[in-house]
């Protein structure tokens, strides 16, 4: 299964450490692939430095990609990092 979403950054830091080490928990623990793509730029969530190298400030706008069975459960947790919500909205 694949899901894509677009997101803005919500979080009124941006994408700092504890957020890529998030991301990448929830890329290892559901085994799934989780992909972000920005300013023309595509990182691997499963690398914290690839993450933090996008630069994520809030408002910066971001296009989710997550492939694996549990796709639909770690988007859910993947824009609670991002945006702070359970539905983007």
């Amino acid at each position: 299964m694949i899901v894509r979403e677009d997101m803005v950054v919500r979080n009124h830091c941006g994408v700092h450490a504890r957020v890529a080490t998030g991301l990448t928990e929830i890329a290892k623990s559901d085994n799934v692939e989780i992909e972000l793509v920005s300013g023309g730029r595509s990182v691997d969530c499963r690398s914290i430095l690839e993450v933090l190298s996008l630069a994520l400030t809030r408002g910066s706008h971001v296009e989710v990609l997550i492939r694996g069975e549990d796709a639909e459960k770690s988007l859910g947790a993947v824009r609670k990092l991002l945006t702070g919500t359970e539905a983007d909205g």
